[in-house]
């Protein structure tokens, strides 16, 4: 894909090609993009439940997605030293360690939403001894094109079981599923970009911070 054809996001490009470079040669490299709020305290996951029905919407009227995951339901325990264990409807459960190893964020201007892209590590360890520290309820539903991977989240989450929010929170992620593109990670980079701003609006500008 030529930058050419999309200017408002040479200010923002060449650092996250940089980061998709830096997970392309690592074997446990996740990269995605989260929708949410940037302010003096960081950046807030969660969009607005009007805008998450419009965008859900928007991508059930949509007939050429590659696949559509209907709605499934899972429960992240969270534990000391970065360790996440997801237990699975059928009872399945699985332990990983979720690392950061590089964020940028962007802000969006004239509108309330912004961007979030982060290149983590994910690895499987085994069960922690340790007790959670947080809980997550999730109820996703995915809906994958090329190479990307939209979800669509209701999360209730808290400090235990007993402390749930009985009020979800709305959030939206896209994931990319091949770091190794042979289009490289120029394009890989500039097409995860203009799917986040086809969702946020053609009419936000957006800029890097």
């Amino acid at each position: 894909m030529n930058v050419e054809c999309a200017s408002e996001y040479r200010g923002v490009l060449p650092s996250l090609t940089d980061l998709y470079a830096g997970a392309k040669s690592d074997a446990c490299a996740e990269v995605e993009i989260k929708f949410g709020t940037l302010s003096d305290r960081g950046f807030t996951s969660g969009v607005p439940q009007e805008f998450y029905n419009e965008q859900l919407v928007k991508l059930e009227t949509f007939e050429g997605w590659h696949r559509v995951d209907d709605w499934t339901d899972t429960k992240d325990f969270y534990f000391p030293d970065h360790i996440r264990g997801t237990t699975y409807k059928d009872g399945t459960v699985e332990f990983e360690r979720k690392q950061l190893v590089a964020e940028r964020d962007i802000q969006c201007m004239q509108r309330p939403l912004d961007l979030r892209v982060s290149y983590k590590q994910e690895a499987p360890v085994p069960p922690p001894t340790a007790h959670p520290i947080w809980v997550r309820i999730k109820k996703r539903k995915s809906y994958h094109y090329n190479n990307f991977r939209f979800d669509f989240s209701y999360v209730w989450s808290g400090a235990s079981e007993a402390a749930i929010a009985q009020e979800p929170q709305y959030e939206i992620e896209i994931e990319c599923l091949d770091l190794h593109d042979e289009r490289g990670c120029e394009y890989l980079a500039l097409s995860m970009l203009m799917k986040a701003h086809d969702l946020l609006g053609r009419e936000a500008p957006i800029e890097f911070l």
